[in-house]
């Protein structure tokens, strides 16, 4: 099963990437909370990987991402922020800390085409 975690607190943008990875034969997870994302890490370990805005609400991403490395060491993950690229960059580092694989990194908005080949990499990775 190809299951993937998508983590947005915009639930048009979660939708968006959903469809995108339905696309590519996932079987999706949305969730539009930081602790509802905290829930199904804990609660899964079947996740191939993870699409993740790294600016939430409830909890900063950057502590989702070591969530994902605590629970799921080498999960493939594509990072995604509307937010300074800066932002990107420092999750991506934390993660790699965390035995993260941050696989690719997104600047909202992005297209299909942005997001497909980190997809691809995630389905490699598996």
């Amino acid at each position: 099963m190809n299951k993937i975690l998508i983590i947005d607190d915009e639930r048009d943008m979660a939708q968006f990437v959903a469809d995108i990875c339905q696309t590519k034969n996932f079987d999706t997870t949305v969730v539009t909370t930081a602790s509802e994302a905290i829930k199904a890490i804990n609660d899964s370990s079947d996740y191939l990987g993870a699409v993740l805005d790294i600016v939430m609400p409830d909890v900063d991403g950057i502590e989702l991402v070591q969530a994902l490395g605590d629970e799921h060491p080498n999960i493939p993950v594509v990072l995604m922020s509307g937010y300074a690229d800066s932002y990107l960059d420092a999750a991506s580092i934390l993660g790699k800390a965390h035995g993260v694989n941050i696989v690719g990194q997104l600047s909202k908005p992005f297209s299909v085409e942005d997001l497909v080949p980190f997809l691809d990499k995630i389905q490699l990775a598996s």
